[in-house]
């Protein structure tokens, strides 16, 4: 696959590092989409969000418990840079492009 500025990169140890332009578009992305019209954080009140530069993997949890690896699904986040309240967002559906080789 092609590079694309709308990429997120792997990185070592099986991380993905997202660049400043895509930490951005994802602010954009959550103000389009929040109820919230201020921005304000639920906890602290204070309108200081940060996106961190790494997807988080949640995995899903097999029932009953299995041997087999678990999928994941790869989440942003959203913190307050102020209290360290923490919002999660699917990666994918909100239109983040995850690339695993340089093809």
């Amino acid at each position: 696959m092609a590079d694309s500025a709308d990429d997120a990169r792997p990185a070592p140890g099986g991380r993905y590092i997202l660049s400043d332009e895509q930490q951005n578009q994802i602010k954009e992305w959550v103000a389009d989409k929040s109820a919230n019209t201020s921005g304000d954080c639920p906890v602290c009140g204070e309108n200081a969000w940060r996106a961190e530069e790494e997807v988080v993997m949640c995995p899903v949890l097999p029932m009953p418990p299995s041997d087999r690896p678990a999928a994941v699904y790869p989440m942003f986040i959203l913190v307050c840079s102020n209290c360290a309240y923490v919002m999660q967002f699917m990666a994918l559906q909100a239109g983040l492009s995850l690339v695993d080789s340089d093809d």
